[in-house]
Order: C-alpha cells, then sequence, then structure tokens
C-alpha cells in the first residue's frame, strides 16, 4: 500500500505528500524510468523515445510539469523533459552514466535544498528507490534533491534554473548568510585533498557537523563521509575508531540504500571484519 498521495502544491503544480508518519531508511517508492535518451537537447530523439509508450503512459507524460512553457498549450516534450529528467550518471550504479531517464510517477517529487528523502539506483531491478532521510509526519511534503545542495544559495539557484524553476524551499526562503557560510565551507572540505591523514579526518569530522547544523540528514552523504573517516581511521592504526565508522557507513548504507544494494554488501562486509 503506498504511503504517499500525488496533490496539487501551490506554485510547484503537484508533489508527493506522505499518508502516514515515515521512518529514516523507509522506501517510498520505486519506479523504472519511462524514458531514456542520449541527454542532447533533441525533441525528435525524444519522440522516438516515447513512441514506445502505451497511451495511458503517453497521457500521464504529457501530464507533467512544462516550466518552460508559458501556457498548457505551449508544452512540448523537450520541456517536459528538461523540468522532469535526471541525468543518469547521477544515479549510483547506474551504468550509461551520459544519458538521461525519466519517471512518470517519481517525477512529481519536488526538489529541497533541505530534502526529506533521496533517491537510489537499483541495478539489480533497473528502477530508482526513493527513501526517507529524517522522521517525516502525515501531511509533510516528500522531497528529494535534483542537484548537489551542498553550495550556497546563489549557486544552488543557479544549478536549478536549467529546470526551469526558481527554488522556493525554505532553506533558500531563509537566504541565511550563517547557512551560505556553511554550505560554503562544505564546499571547500569536499574540494580539498589532504595529503596528511589526520588534517583529512578532522576534515571529515567538520563536514559531518555542518551536515547536522544544516539539517542535511542525506545518509548518502554521511555514508561517503563515513567510509572516508573508516579508510583514514584504518590508515592511522586507530581500530577501534575504524571499527566504529564502519558501522556508521554500514548503517548510512542501509538507510539510503536498502539492505540488497552492492553498496550495502560491500560496507556490511567491512563493518563485520575482525580487527586486531
Amino acid at each position: 500500500m503506498t504511503c504517499y498521495e500525488v496533490v496539487p502544491i501551490s506554485g510547484k503544480g503537484a508533489g508527493a505528500v506522505a499518508l502516514r508518519d515515515l521512518c529514516p531508511g523507509e522506501l517510498v517508492a520505486e519506479e523504472a524510468p519511462a524514458l531514456q535518451w542520449s541527454g542532447a537537447e533533441d525533441e525528435e530523439e525524444l519522440q522516438l523515445a516515447a513512441a514506445d509508450l502505451s497511451e495511458e503512459q503517453r497521457r500521464r507524460l504529457l501530464d507533467l510539469e512544462d516550466t518552460f512553457a508559458e501556457s498548457e498549450a505551449d508544452k512540448t516534450l523537450l520541456g517536459i523533459a528538461s523540468t522532469n529528467a535526471f541525468q543518469a550518471g547521477e544515479q549510483e550504479g547506474y551504468e550509461e552514466r551520459d544519458s538521461r531517464v525519466l519517471y512518470l510517477e517519481l517525477s512529481r517529487f519536488n526538489h529541497s535544498c533541505r530534502p526529506n528523502c533521496e533517491g537510489s539506483w537499483d541495478s539489480r531491478e533497473g528502477r530508482l528507490q526513493i527513501y526517507a532521510c529524517r522522521d517525516i509526519p502525515a501531511g509533510e511534503e516528500l522531497c528529494i534533491y535534483y542537484v548537489d545542495v551542498r553550495m550556497p544559495t546563489a549557486e544552488r539557484q543557479e544549478r536549478m534554473r536549467s529546470f526551469g524553476f526558481q527554488c522556493s524551499c525554505t532553506a533558500c526562503q531563509a537566504a541565511d548568510p550563517i547557512s551560505d557560510q556553511r554550505r560554503a565551507r562544505m564546499q571547500l572540505l569536499l574540494a580539498h585533498d589532504s595529503e596528511e591523514d589526520e588534517e583529512a579526518l578532522r576534515g571529515v569530522e567538520e563536514l559531518l557537523a555542518l551536515y547536522d547544523a544544516e539539517a542535511l540528514h542525506v545518509a548518502n552523504f554521511r555514508k561517503v563521509a563515513a567510509y572516508q573517516a573508516y579508510t583514514l581511521s584504518m590508515s592511522l592504526g586507530r581500530m577501534a575508531d575504524a571499527e566504529n565508522w564502519a558501522q556508521r557507513a554500514y548503517q548510512y548504507s542501509l538507510q539510503c540504500h536498502g539492505p540488497f544494494h552492492a553498496t550495502t554488501k560491500i560496507l556490511r562486509h567491512h563493518a563485520s571484519r575482525k580487527r586486531a
């Protein structure tokens, strides 16, 4: 039984709203792509990709938002795709990384720079899965992130222009300079490649603290950080710390990928290793 419904959302057209309370790591929805194409902005290629859709699928496709159209009559398949499609390379585990994919149902999940859900590509089933990344009360809109949100407001807004809209989530509306400073610091830490393990470990710990301060509960971000801390702790010979970080990375992977994802299986192995 579905745990959400698609309803009209003021200023967004439509969106997914929780029908009941949801827990972190709970699978909210999953879907295989309805369309896949090279990623070129080519209306003819999109029409060919859509040719095999059923009449009902095509109706649902044309019902999606086109933020580039001035009116319903001006909607185009290219505009719909530009508004709703994902780059396959942004989905972990997806092999054809330069292509773009479009989902009929999951396209209803809107963007937030402080999301309460996140996506994971399930290569076993060929489906995108959406997981809750924090406690979500019934009635709250379910939002994922379309771009990396670990950057200041102006840069996020610039990235969002490719989707044809200006983000009006709570993080963007607040226009908080302290928040922008935190996210700019995240950018710096993510880009910095320290040659000193001790310094790198401090950077990971600071990054996780910044995620907490910004209420960024995205488990995939935290999983990557925890795994880095695990490998750094191993390199520094801190076995007890390494074991703790491995467990954290595994738990984050469970939350954002589920128990059967290849990444979760690898991290389960690291978490279960006996260390001297």
